[in-house]
């Protein structure tokens, strides 16, 4: 590898980059807010894929003159399962359907129908028969469907693929008994490869409208989860990622197919490993609401954050459930809505706040338990994303799940895990496994505290009830928000 490389990671609402060292060093990392916001409307979230690949060019930019030396290489990851459909030469024939939207519940019980496996909404096939459904002339002219990092790397190289971590993590996107159960159409759906392919030469076309060299090689890194894993050194058994953001990903790292159908269990990106792994639709997103909802325009999340230091865990035994569009793992239910459970006149914002933030801790322990019942062991989590800058929150964390928390030094773990993936494609590291603990680095480490141990563990207990026994309720009334 002569030269640095370039990751860029696509997010839900940030697009990030950072250009690394042959040996792991950072040069420059920035991060920028998407040129547009998706658009959101009940259970629409759409995204012009164009912003994308305009956002990597604004990104470039300001990284650009920070930079010593110019790419040798380009690693581009991005968010999922997030579909764009387009025509032959990979225009968008309209906007993405992100992996926030939710119109697609009736297609998903068509799935459970004709092939007795539940697909969430979120999910691409859904969303394709959504479209054939109520946006049939746009479905006829697809060409192509991609996910977001392989829409990008087709406009980079020219080449169409899907990657994927193996064939288990098929059934869950698509494979061939999927697409002619559901009669779709098998040309649109690209040949699957795994995270780490060496795609091809930068095309002119992108090299110009990104300003990057030329012929650089393109290396596909697919799926934020899979270079999340690599970029917090997730690489053995019972180590756990847990991927904070918009959303958390929760991914354990081990040796079996886990068979819970409240979690999905698929290959590792390192040959003979299993991830195991549920996500929460609400951790990022909910703060992102309270702050919008309850704050005055322009706080800052430090200051947000920081009203809550004083409050005493438990909140003055106030419970928040944090389904404020449905819930995946390990509910997976479409339906399920939000609410403050126990709320009194003696409570105050800040304690709303303080629920809010225990909520998380709880769906990562709702997880974490079913992973356990199924023989998983777990050792440690290994947090990542913006929400890891607050400290009360990751101690929150440790303390609920009881689990020693590490937050690595690079927060942005799918940046780092682009590098690790292209100096093994490069021939810097033979093995994976041995990139991934050679260039990640831990900053801070938190120890659960036990002293507050009973109350969690009841409040633990009540979180799990309080949906079972709302739900009947939050369906009914999720039906009233959209017309059904």
């Amino acid at each position: 590898m002569n030269g640095p490389v370039l990751t860029i990671d696509v997010g839900t609402t940030l697009i990030k980059g950072a250009l690394f060292s042959p040996a792991g060093e950072v040069l420059v990392k920035k991060r920028r807010p998407l040129p547009q916001a998706p658009l959101f409307s009940g259970d629409r979230h759409e995204i012009n894929p164009r912003d994308w690949m305009q956002g990597i060019r604004y990104l470039w930019a300001e990284m650009a003159p920070e930079a010593r030396e110019a790419p040798a290489a380009l690693c581009l990851s991005g968010n999922g399962p997030t579909l764009v459909c387009t025509d032959r030469e990979g225009s968008p024939l309209g906007p993405a359907f992100s992996w926030l939207d939710r119109r697609s519940i009736e297609e998903t019980r068509l799935i459970q129908e004709k092939t007795g496996s539940y697909i969430d909404p979120t999910f691409y096939l859904p969303k394709l028969l959504w479209m054939r459904k109520h946006q049939p002339e746009m479905f006829k002219q697809i060409y192509h469907v991609f996910g977001c990092p392989e829409f990008l790397l087709f406009r980079a190289t020219g080449r169409a693929v899907q990657l994927l971590t193996g064939p288990a993590l098929a059934r869950f996107v698509w494979n061939d008994s999927l697409i002619e159960a559901l009669e779709l159409p098998e040309k649109i759906f690209p040949p699957r490869e795994k995270p780490g392919l060496l795609m091809g030469p930068l095309l002119p076309s992108a090299a110009r409208e990104w300003n990057l060299p030329e012929d650089i090689p393109v290396i596909g890194g697919g799926p934020d989860f899979a270079l999340t894993l690599l970029g917090t050194a997730t690489v053995r058994p019972g180590q756990v990622c847990v991927r904070s953001g918009t959303s958390d990903g929760i991914n354990l790292c081990g040796t079996e197919i886990l068979p819970d159908p409240r979690l999905m269990s698929f290959e590792h990106p390192i040959p003979g490993l299993v991830n195991s792994s549920g996500t929460i639709s609400n951790s990022g997103k909910a703060l992102d609401w309270f702050k919008g909802s309850f704050f005055p325009s322009g706080s800052s999340y430090d200051h947000v954050l920081d009203t809550a230091l004083h409050i005493t865990p438990g909140s003055n035994g106030l419970l928040f459930l944090p389904y404020l569009s449905g819930e995946r793992a390990p509910l997976w239910d479409p339906l399920a809505r939000g609410a403050f459970i126990g709320l009194s006149s003696s409570h105050d914002l800040t304690q709303m706040l303080r629920a809010l933030l225990e909520s998380t801790g709880f769906a990562i322990r709702d997880v974490i338990e079913i992973m356990k019942e199924q023989g998983g062991g777990v050792s440690d989590l290994r947090i990542t994303g913006n929400p890891t800058r607050s400290p009360l929150w990751n101690q929150i964390k440790a303390d609920i799940t009881g689990c020693r928390i590490l937050v690595p030094q690079i927060r942005e773990a799918e940046l780092t895990g682009g590098a690790v993936l292209s100096c093994h494609a490069l021939g810097v590291f033979p093995d994976l496994a041995e990139a991934a603990e050679a260039l990640v680095h831990f900053e801070r480490i938190y120890e659960p505290d036990f002293k507050d141990r009973r109350v969690y563990e009841e409040l633990f207990q009540l979180y799990r009830r309080s949906y079972t026994q709302l739900k009947e309720v939050n369906h009914r009334l999720a039906r009233l928000q959209t017309g059904g």
